[in-house]
């Protein structure tokens, strides 16, 4: 929908303007949907966003984020701001979080972003490897103990002399 064109011819001491200037007048609407939205930061107790923003709709737009805790849609904050660029701080740890962003004029709201995010944990979590391959130096130590262990029988063996010392201190060291 439009309200149609405006045309303009201006004169001055060279002449007249040949072709008119041409205004195509279309009435104010909300604002397009923001784009490219992206979690900057995620801390234990905050996150931050960015976004581009689309046409204003002709008007003055804000921007609005509203965060959600992601199971059971509790509603945790919201930020309003000029512009698309969001930071929201005092959010429990450890929470799976959704995130709506959207622009808003006089005319209405546009149509709004979602994005997942998280607040990280407070607590470190263990991790533990499961690969079930060792590493060199894992390798060689095992190596190391069991040419060890051969070299030491050996050498008793050839002595001629009682393993029994040998093994009980190798059993209680070991």
């Amino acid at each position: 929908m439009d309200y149609g064109f405006l045309l303009c011819w201006a004169t001055n001491d060279v002449g007249k303007q040949k072709d008119p200037c041409v205004f195509k007048i279309f009435p104010a609407g909300p604002p397009d949907a923001l784009r490219n939205c992206t979690v900057l930061n995620e801390s234990t107790d905050a996150v931050q966003v960015r976004c581009e923003e689309g046409f204003d709709g002709g008007l003055p737009q804000k921007f609005i984020m509203e965060v959600y805790e992601t199971e059971g849609r509790k509603f945790k904050s919201n930020v309003t701001s000029n512009t698309p660029f969001f930071t929201v701080r005092g959010l429990p740890s450890g929470l799976a979080l959704t995130i709506r962003i959207y622009a808003v004029n006089e005319k209405g709201p546009s149509e709004a972003a979602l994005l997942p995010a998280v607040t990280l944990s407070d607590v470190p979590e263990k991790h533990i490897s499961v690969s079930g391959k060792l590493s060199w130096v894992e390798f060689l130590e095992i190596l190391m103990v069991i040419l060890g262990s051969f070299l030491c029988l050996e050498s008793c063996l050839e002595t001629q002399g009682s393993c029994r010392e040998f093994l009980s201190v190798f059993v209680v060291y070991a």
